[in-house]
């Protein structure tokens, strides 16, 4: 009974430490303008965009830890193998030609180049003019870099969510 205390005591000290911050942010964010919204791991419970324009608002979220939406993969070498077989055809000091075939394993290096890839998007919508659009992702939305914002008119973004730890 004492050790089962103890455990149970253990995993509620724990549970307590790790503590997670919720919040609400509230962004103002220009016409046609890419901006970085959260630089840390976050868990988006909703997001709201209103559209204070006479124009339609076409806005991206997008999980990337900087302005930029693409990033790179440097080039690399990796070993591929692949069995096969080795064939030796000699003729013998009698003068008689033989063969022999073994089963060999054979190794080669293989060069894969450098990849420009896209961060991913975690959501794409039309807001139409003067009116707001709520997003609520089923269990949550996690960005695991951070969040980017990309807009085509200026907007208002409300921002409930959960900081991850890192």
């Amino acid at each position: 009974m004492k050790k089962l205390t103890s455990i149970v005591f253990g995993a509620l000290l724990i549970s307590s430490a790790i503590s997670l911050e919720a919040a609400i942010q509230v962004s103002s964010i220009p016409a046609a303008a890419t901006n970085i919204l959260q630089t840390v791991p976050i868990q988006l419970q909703s997001v709201s965009i209103a559209n204070g324009t006479t124009n339609a608002l076409t806005i991206a979220l997008i999980d990337a830890p900087s302005t930029s939406m693409t990033y790179t993969t440097s080039a690399y070498t990796n070993w591929v193998s692949f069995p096969t077989n080795i064939v030796l055809v000699f003729t013998n000091i009698n003068g008689v030609v033989e063969t022999r075939t073994n089963s060999a394993l054979f190794t080669t290096p293989n060069t894969i180049s450098a990849l420009t890839n896209n961060y991913r998007m975690l959501n794409l919508t039309v807001v139409p003019a003067s009116s707001t659009v709520t997003w609520q992702p089923s269990g949550g939305a996690y960005c695991s870099f951070g969040l980017l914002v990309t807009n085509s008119v200026a907007a208002t973004v409300t921002l409930n969510y959960t900081t991850l730890l890192q």
